[in-house]
């Protein structure tokens, strides 16, 4: 059976045209993270450049999951965590929209779920937050006169 339809670097490159300028700075270099995941995870796994988005399916997210824990782009920097789960979403919402989009019928990724973790914060001892207190005390003091100013 000979497959068709738009694939996901068609869907990538799309996303990119369309959100550029309208996503924070910031928010397109993490679609870039996660493209430049995926393209390794089709390279080094499935031997290939690309892949229709009809051929996605959970088991593909389920090794894209494993791959991006266990391959980090820069090995001073793996992805685990909500960090793995970022991509998920970014992956899975783009294909979500390759459905609205009506480039594919189904949304093969919908049944996908992850549970990010609520990070663990220790809470602030009363010197943290005197400092913290002091330390806004003092911006808004230069920000009044326009220099550094007590504190008191």
């Amino acid at each position: 059976m000979k497959k068709s339809g738009h694939t996901l670097n068609q869907l990538t490159a799309y996303h990119r045209k369309i959100n550029t300028g309208i996503l924070a700075k910031g928010t397109m270099k993490n679609y870039g993270a996660t493209e430049k995941y995926f393209k390794n995870f089709l390279t080094t796994q499935l031997h290939r450049d690309d892949i229709f988005l009809i051929e996605l399916d959970y088991e593909f997210l389920t090794e894209f999951e494993h791959y991006v824990r266990n391959n980090p782009i820069k090995a001073s920097d793996p992805c685990v965590g909500n960090g793995v789960i970022k991509h998920l979403q970014r992956l899975r919402g783009m294909v979500s929209w390759a459905k609205k989009l009506k480039w594919i019928e189904i949304d093969p990724l919908e049944d996908y779920t992850q549970n990010p973790k609520k990070p663990k914060r220790k809470k602030l001892d009363l010197y943290e937050l005197m400092r913290i207190e002091q330390h806004q005390r003092a911006v808004r003091c230069r920000c009044r006169d326009g220099r550094p100013g007590e504190t008191g």
